[in-house]
Formats: C-alpha cells, sequence, structure tokens
C-alpha cells in the first residue's frame, strides 16, 4: 500500500485545457457576461451616437463593467493561501501514513491473530475497497455542510478507530476497523483536496504544486520506514498509537487555526461562517471590516455527485484511460504485497528491512516527477509548435492540439519500460538473487509506474477541466476496485505458479492495458473533436 502514497500525487498535476467551442464546451463557465465581452466590438459596430452623444447600445460604463474579470475564488493574500495548503498537505499525510505504515506489520499481525498471511491480505483488500466506495459519499457532505464539520469529525473519528486497533486481538475486528480507518482517512483527503479546489483557480494550482505534495511526498519515503521501526522495537500496536497522534495533532490545528474555506458557506472569504463553524484563535481576532459579498457564495449541486462520477467513467474516452491507470496501480500493489509476504520469508528480513525495501519503490516513484514532467511539458510546447499555437489562423478556424497524443506519446513508452521491470522483478525474485537488485528493480518499477499513471492523470484531468473532483472520484473508484482484487490474488498467485510467472501475468494485464491506450490515441481525437484551443495552458 506504499503506492497509495506515490500514486496520490497524480491528483497534484493540473493540466489546463480550454475548449474549442464557447457555447457547448461546458456549461458550467457559460455566463451572459462572457459573451458580451466575446461579441463586444460587434456590439459597438452596431450602435450609433444619439444626439447627446451616448451610445444606443451598451454605453461605456456597461462595456467597462462586462469587461470585468470573474472574483475571484477567495480574497486570501497568497501567504495565506499558501499556509492553508501546507495546513491541509499535512493533513494528506494521514491518509498516506495509514496505509504505507502497516505492510511490515503484515507477518507479526498474522502470527499474532492465528491467521495465514493471505488472510492477513484481506485487510488491505478491505482497506482499498472502502477507498474506493466511501469518498463518492463524502464529497458531496463537505460542499454543503463545509470542509471544517467533516475534517473534525473524520479526525476525531480516526483517532478513536487508531486506539481500537493497537488493541485488537481478532482477526474480525482488525477487519472491520481497517474499513472505518480507510472511511476516515480518505476524507481527510477528500477535504483536503476540496480545500484546494476552493481558494485557486485552477490556472493557479500548478503554481501551488510544491506546496500541495509536502503530505504525500513526505509519508510516501517515510511511512514504511516508520512502520518498520516503531514494529519492529515496540511492537505492531505502536504502529496504531502514533497514527492515532498524527491525527490528534491534525485535530488541534483544525480547531484552532484552520478556516472554513467552502464557497457554499463563506464565498470568497468575506461572509463570515456560523460561528460554531470559526477556528479557536478567530474567536479572539477583531471581526472583519470588509462588507461581505453574498453573491460569491456557490450553493451545492443539488445533482449527486455519485451520478456524476457514473456519468464520467461511462464516456468511452474517461473509461479506457481510468482501466488502464488502475490496472498500472493494481499490478503495483501485487508487487508491492510481494515484498513483506516473500522478503519475509526468503531472506528472513525483520520488519525494519521490510520497511526500508518499500522506500526503494517510493524514492523511484518520488523522483518520476523530475523525468517524465519535463518530457511531457516539451511534446506538448512541440505539438503546439507544430499546431501553430501563437500564429494568426490562416482559415479562421481555432487552433487546435490533440492532448491525447501530445501526452500518450510519453506515457506509452514508459508503460512498456515499466512491463519489461515487472517481468525482471518476478524472475529476478524466484532465481534469489541478491536482494541489492531486487532493490534497485523495485526502484525502476516505482519509477516508471508512478510516471505513466501521474501522465494518464493529468490527462483525465485535461479532458474534464470543470469536474475535476467527479473525475478524480471515479479514477479513485477504479484505481483501488482493481487494487483490491489485485493484493486478495497476490498470495494465492505465488503459491499456485510462483513469483515469476505472476510477474509475467502482471506484465500481460499491463500490455493490454497498453493496448486500450493505443485505441485512445488512435481514436481519441473522434471522440472529443473540439481538442484544445490555443488558450490552453495543458502543461
Amino acid at each position: 500500500m506504499s503506492i497509495l502514497l506515490v500514486a496520490s500525487r497524480e491528483f497534484e498535476l493540473d493540466s489546463i485545457f480550454s475548449s474549442s467551442s464557447f457555447f457547448f464546451a461546458s456549461h458550467d463557465t457559460f455566463s451572459f457576461n462572457q459573451l458580451a465581452i466575446n461579441f463586444l466590438p460587434a456590439f459597438s459596430a452596431m450602435t450609433e451616437p444619439t444626439a447627446n452623444g451616448t451610445a444606443t447600445g451598451i454605453n461605456e460604463a456597461e462595456a467597462k463593467n462586462l469587461r470585468k474579470k470573474p472574483p475571484a475564488p477567495s480574497v486570501l493574500s497568497r501567504p495565506k493561501k499558501i499556509a492553508i495548503i501546507v495546513l491541509v498537505s499535512a493533513m494528506t499525510f494521514i491518509g498516506p501514513m495509514g496505509a504505507g505504515i502497516y505492510f511490515p506489520s503484515l507477518a507479526p499481525l498474522a502470527k499474532d491473530l492465528h491467521v495465514s498471511l493471505s488472510q492477513i491480505s484481506l485487510t488491505l483488500t478491505a482497506y482499498m475497497l472502502c477507498q474506493a466506495i466511501f469518498p463518492l459519499f463524502i464529497a458531496g457532505m463537505s460542499d454543503e455542510r463545509g470542509r471544517r464539520p467533516v475534517l473534525i469529525v473524520s479526525l476525531v473519528v480516526c483517532i478513536a478507530i487508531n486506539i481500537g486497533l493497537a488493541k485488537q486481538t481478532t482477526y474480525v475486528g482488525l477487519m472491520v476497523l481497517r474499513c472505518l480507518q480507510s472511511c476516515s482517512s480518505s476524507s481527510v483527503s477528500i477535504v483536503s483536496m476540496a480545500t484546494v479546489h476552493d481558494i485557486l483557480l485552477p490556472t493557479e494550482r500548478k503554481d501551488y504544486r510544491a506546496y500541495t505534495s509536502v503530505g504525500y511526498s513526505i509519508a510516501s519515503v517515510a511511512s514504511p520506514l516508520i512502520g518498520g521501526i516503531l514494529a519492529q522495537f515496540f511492537g505492531w500496536p505502536s504502529i496504531f498509537y502514533f497514527l492515532a497522534a498524527v491525527a490528534g495533532v491534525g485535530l488541534l490545528l483544525v480547531t484552532t487555526i484552520f478556516p472554513e474555506t467552502c464557497r457554499a458557506q463563506v464565498g470568497n472569504g468575506t461572509v463570515p461562517p456560523k460561528p460554531w463553524n470559526r477556528p479557536i484563535m478567530k474567536l479572539f481576532w477583531p471581526p472583519s471590516t470588509s462588507p461581505p459579498e453574498y453573491d460569491t457564495r456557490i450553493p451545492p449541486k443539488r445533482r449527486s455527485s455519485i451520478l456524476q462520477t457514473i456519468q464520467i467513467a461511462l464516456h468511452k474516452k474517461a473509461f479506457l484511460i481510468m482501466i488502464s491507470q488502475a490496472v498500472l496501480f493494481g499490478g503495483s500493489v501485487a508487487i508491492l504485497v510481494t515484498i513483506p509476504l516473500v522478503f519475509t520469508a526468503k531472506f528472513h528480513f525483520n520488519m525494519i528491512e521490510v520497511g526500508a525495501t518499500h522506500v526503494s519503490y517510493a524514492i523511484g516513484g518520488f523522483t518520476s516527477r523530475w523525468i517524465y514532467a519535463p518530457l511531457m511539458g516539451a511534446n506538448i510546447r512541440r505539438h503546439k509548435r507544430l499546431a501553430g499555437v501563437g500564429k494568426e489562423p490562416q482559415s479562421g478556424e481555432p487552433i487546435v492540439i490533440r492532448s491525447e497524443r501530445a501526452r500518450l506519446q510519453i506515457a506509452l513508452p514508459t508503460v512498456f519500460l515499466g512491463t519489461a521491470f515487472v517481468v525482471a522483478y518476478g524472475w529476478a525474485l524466484h532465481s534469489g538473487i541478491h536482494v541489492a537488485g531486487l532493490i534497485v528493480i523495485l526502484f525502476f518499477v516505482g519509477n516508471t509506474s508512478t510516471g505513466a499513471r501521474t501522465q494518464l492523470a493529468g490527462l483525465i484531468t485535461s479532458l474534464h477541466l470543470h469536474q475535476t473532483a467527479s473525475a478524480s472520484a471515479a479514477s479513485n473508484f477504479f484505481r483501488f476496485m482493481c487494487a483490491a482484487g489485485a493484493a486478495a490474488a497476490v498470495s494465492p498467485l505465488i503459491q499456485a505458479i510462483g513469483t515469476g510467472w505472476m510477474g509475467s501475468l502482471i506484465a500481460l494485464i499491463y500490455l493490454g492495458a497498453a493496448g486500450l491506450l493505443w485505441v485512445v490515441y488512435a481514436h481519441g481525437h473522434k471522440w472529443r473533436p473540439e481538442g484544445i484551443q490555443i488558450a490552453s495552458s495543458d502543461e
């Protein structure tokens, strides 16, 4: 589950595109003001001055008003935005930490609870199933009730559940509480992501990536090692006490300094929230003198977020991309599950060594951003240059680029490279080569797998710019459902066919995913003919 930490960074990519059809691309962004601004020259040409010098159409004052940009989502200054983003990024530390810290303790848990490793692996499956399903319900609640109430309840529940897990002595109890732990931690992650959307425009988010990735980046590398050290010296219950303490610190920060950002509650930040929904420190600050802008509040959508998610998932292009991404994620889970199952038995690793082995994969995933993001940016710029972006269109038609091809030209070779490393890992583990060789291969498995998934996540985001939350929920559903099945299948597969053929089977499934991506590469532009306009900043 260490990949939960690394893969979660796929939400950091914020690929921006604007549609070529002003009227039909997205009804969410259409407004009369925008229509008037686009056709203002035509309106001006059609108006004639009257005897008193004023225009019979749109006068200068009205035109000036129409040219005003829509209000920013938040009136917060950049330092305050950074502070809030760093805080919610620290909150996201809880979810990935709860996933990765658990891996080194699989073997001692199975021994103490008197169950097999296959049975203890099912707790991973249950955890991921809840990660797939529960966010579909919690997103709408936070949009309506506010971010702070959901965060506070989730953190309180998280503390109680982790204390219960530390005291657990039965397998059934462990299974049930792990499901509840998954629900509470996923709620924290979903609300944290929504907070970023509350205060930043899509075009701003790439400027804050360094801050949004703090929690995930630290957790992805540190959690397996922390879990191994705690379990080795203090026993596996200590990992749950540690998680309870981390959630306690988060609860303290949320209740004392974290402000409400939900647009339905506070608008652009000028509307004061209800007294019970204010941070404790706010009670001692003087009230704001700026008038509240009530018209900036955005009521929550009445339409079910689940229906939105289903609608996105049923789109054939999005479906093929999400299935491919889910397959890559599931394969990574399968690879990581082999570490505590096989390395403990074959190399007699203790819990610290198991955790350190996971770190190799995590570092590979962490470094992928410095390899594939520059390649992706360069390829998109190349496509823009070939399409004539920045030049006057000769035919009067909007200049477009095919985002699918620009991204998949990097993603597909990465998938093929990752497939080769998965085969190498499976047969290297089967042949019993020195563990140093396996650790090196794990680094490249993590690097290529995370790199490919991140690129696909960026493509999904660019295709659903105005429904990023629903698109993320749909993507999460497929990813964690596939990962749950992979976690459950690893132990029986190893017993039946061995690690070598298991790696080959995963590689074969990867090639199937590459085939789906090839279909998108060849035909995707026909399913979304409007493409990307010259106004796009799809980087």
